[in-house]
């Protein structure tokens, strides 16, 4: 967004907040990229949980919170001919914390709060861009289902049909979750990295969920949901 701005509104002041200290590097590696593989799915998904957790700790870097080491070198060179000519109108505010926010007139006023010095300045800007970072739970959606159907958690199998338990023990229904199981099927499993062969999987076992399922109970539903 900040380097879209500079091109596309040359004239603005852009000003770019931050909690930390500065921009990083993602971590990924042709090593690294062998974990978004599909190949890999089976194996993190065979790996106990504590594994797993580590697994997913030392991958953060390489998808959350970071900048491709292209996008750095334009970043930096824009900050550096900028510099160079005296231009302090787009610029990288670091270690801040946005406390409030208010309307004032046709801006808007962010309160910052400096991580290092605790010291309060406000900012004032005709239009705010938000980039508010990850939530890695389940999305509220499925976890009101799990409620209603009243799982004690969300778990999914290999082929990434939520499992039901007893009530869904003999039924017809089945739901699939795909794109929020990165606990159970790896990192890759947000992007499109296995998209394709995800697809393939869950159409298999939609296919021998019902034939699986007695025809007598097929018919009441219409077909296996998704």
């Amino acid at each position: 967004m900040f380097r879209a701005l500079r091109d596309d509104l040359p004239d603005s002041d852009v000003a770019w907040l931050m909690r930390s200290i500065g921009l990083s590097s993602d971590a990924s590696s042709k090593f690294t990229n062998e974990l978004y593989y599909p190949a890999f799915v089976d194996e993190f998904y065979e790996t106990q949980p504590a594994a797993r957790e580590q697994i997913l700790k030392e991958m953060y870097r390489t998808n959350y919170s970071v900048v491709t080491p292209p996008m750095l070198e334009h970043l930096y060179a824009d900050r550096y001919l900028d510099r160079f000519n005296q231009r302090t109108e787009r610029r990288l505010v670091t270690m801040v914390d946005i406390t409030a926010a208010r309307e004032q007139g046709d801006e808007l006023v962010l309160e910052l709060t400096d991580r290092r010095t605790g010291a309060v300045t406000e900012l004032h800007r005709d239009v705010v861009f938000l980039g508010t970072g990850f939530d890695t739970r389940m999305p509220r959606l499925v976890r009101d289902l799990a409620a209603d159907l009243e799982l004690d958690r969300v778990d999914v199998t290999r082929n990434y049909q939520l499992e039901l338990g007893v009530r869904g023990a003999g039924g017809a229904a089945a739901c699939y979750l795909q794109g929020v199981n990165e606990q159970t099927h790896g990192i890759s499993d947000t992007l499109l990295s296995v998209l394709a062969q995800r697809a393939e999987e869950i159409c298999r076992d939609l296919i021998a969920h019902r034939a699986r399922v007695p025809a007598t109970a097929v018919s009441g539903t219409g077909a296996a949901g998704l």
